[in-house]
């Protein structure tokens, strides 16, 4: 062990880059992965936090008035809604992707396939 604090959420979220335009969200994973998104979803930085650092960053979240106490592992959907940074509503069917990460990156867990028209969209 070195002797370093454990890096807080908090500092991780500060240290990661953003969406250049602004519109960008950032979101802490049930993985304890701490990520910043672009306005389409698109990954630009992420950062693995400790386990000690999310349980006291959640700690300190639920004790906020108008959140709710964390008493079992919390989904994803549930620390983005619990921390103010609900993605937008993404019509999967209608999502241009690269590949399965571009869908699943914005909730579209159907895969990146061909529609109709040739051109991939991700599925719900």
């Amino acid at each position: 062990m070195t002797g370093r604090a454990t890096e807080s959420v908090e500092d991780i979220f500060k240290s990661l880059k953003k969406d250049p335009a602004g519109h960008g969200y950032e979101a802490l994973l049930p993985s304890g992965m701490v990520v910043s998104y672009d306005q389409n979803g698109k990954i630009i930085d992420q950062k693995q936090a400790s386990k000690d650092a999310v349980a006291e960053y959640l700690k300190v979240e639920s004790k906020k008035p108008d959140l709710p106490a964390v008493t079992r592992p919390a989904s994803r959907r549930e620390i983005e809604e619990s921390i103010g940074l609900v993605p937008r509503q993404v019509n999967c069917d209608a999502y241009p992707c690269d590949d399965d990460d571009d869908c699943q990156q914005v909730g579209c867990y159907g895969g990146c396939r061909n529609n109709f028209y040739g051109k991939k969209r991700c599925r719900a």
